[in-house]
């Protein structure tokens, strides 16, 4: 062998043990910040209230990604309220009804934009396996398609599903609106106190959104809250009509006399509204059946039409 083509070996080899001693490094480094992510303290003396460490406290428990990344969370984070204020407004309101989902403490309540830099770490995670696993069985060019895919749509489409679980939340709270204020009526009427009929609406309700929600508003008060305050806080979290009108009713004439009276009269178009709103969930639901009938009954067709024209056609 003549000594350049020597020389074009050596140089091939050495390349070959640079290339391979980067990658080694570059994935030592990324585990060591891994490790130093992991096992750093949690700077909780630092935070501002009790009721946020017990949160972050609560948080840790549920989320195994928040609980080993919390300090890159709070980095994306901040970046997420920073360039993405819209998806964060929009998903503020949603995301207290359902996530986590129950049993969970009052307390234990994800930040839109921490549960936005949660959901972007595993789609991170995911998309990286993703992409090793299809690059072995199609090519790399098509694991990397996949794996971006899903690291940059992943935390878009997991809040595009905490909306929809919000709305069965809410149609959830409006279906018992009616009995919860026949209920507070007949309290009423039996002189208990608006906070007695919070109480009672909790228990009764056990494991129903409705249950949660009066659970919430109850805690509130015993926190001294003004009650006013905690029931409009209830309003503007579910943003549904009847529970507007439960609320203004509640906070406009106090505990007269009359409220019972006025309740008793609620219940009633509730009822009405919500028979009404069924009847338009079931037009809907024929024709999201419809739809794909048609479309199986199309295909039908033209099978049976090949049946005959392909005979037709041969010579």
């Amino acid at each position: 062998m003549t000594l350049p083509a020597l020389f074009g070996v050596g140089l091939s080899n050495s390349l070959v043990f640079t290339g391979v001693g980067a990658a080694f490094l570059s994935v030592a480094g990324i585990a060591w910040w891994v490790w130093r992510i992991v096992n750093a303290p949690r700077a909780d003396h630092l935070l501002p209230t009790q009721r946020e460490r017990d949160r972050r406290r609560l948080l840790r428990l549920r989320s195994g990604t928040y609980r080993r990344f919390e300090p890159v969370v709070d980095s994306l984070a901040a970046f997420f309220r920073k360039n993405s204020a819209g998806t964060v407004e929009r998903l503020k309101r949603d995301l207290v009804l359902v996530e986590p989902p129950a049993p969970r403490h009052p307390d234990e309540r994800w930040e839109p934009e921490e549960y936005l830099a949660v959901k972007q770490l595993d789609s991170l995670f995911i998309g990286v396996a993703a992409w090793a696993f299809v690059s072995l069985l199609l090519s790399a060019f098509w694991g990397a398609a996949l794996g971006f895919g899903l690291i940059l749509g992943g935390p878009r489409v997991l809040a595009g599903s905490v909306r929809k679980r919000a709305e069965r939340y809410r149609a959830e709270v409006r279906a018992r609106m009616p009995m919860v204020i026949d209920l507070i009526s007949l309290m009423l009427e039996a002189n208990a106190t608006l906070p007695q009929c919070i109480e009672a609406v909790a228990s009764e309700n056990t494991g129903h959104p409705v249950g949660e929600l009066f659970t919430v508003l109850g805690d509130s008060i015993r926190r001294n809250v003004p009650q006013d305050e905690s029931l409009r806080r209830m309003a503007d979290l579910i943003d549904d009509q009847d529970v507007n009108e439960l609320v203004f009713t509640l906070t406009a004439t106090g505990e007269t006399s009359g409220l019972r009276d006025i309740l008793r009269s609620m219940a009633g178009p509730m009822r009405v509204r919500r028979v009404q709103q069924l009847e338009q969930a079931s037009e809907r639901a024929k024709v999201n059946i419809t739809w794909p009938g048609m479309i199986i009954m199309v295909g039908c067709l033209f099978i049976v039409l090949a049946l005959f024209l392909l005979p037709a056609g041969q010579p």
